[in-house]
């Protein structure tokens, strides 16, 4: 199991926090470092989140992404 942070890595994903980033969690955790446990995140009410997406939206990116 990976916890997601609500993180910005600028130099992989300058717009995306990573609990929510395509490249963060398929391309990295997925493909390069083949993570194949559950990937989880929690707190998705958090400014890192909230400021950009309305939480509904958020779940829903959440768990298309990964």
């Amino acid at each position: 199991m990976v916890m997601m942070s609500h993180l910005l890595v600028r130099y992989i994903d300058a717009d995306t926090p990573a609990s929510l980033s395509a490249r963060i969690i398929k391309v990295l955790l997925k493909r390069q470092c083949k993570i194949r446990g559950v990937i989880v995140t929690d707190a998705p009410d958090m400014k890192a989140i909230t400021d950009t997406y309305e939480l509904a939206d958020a779940s829903v990116l959440a768990v298309m992404t990964g």
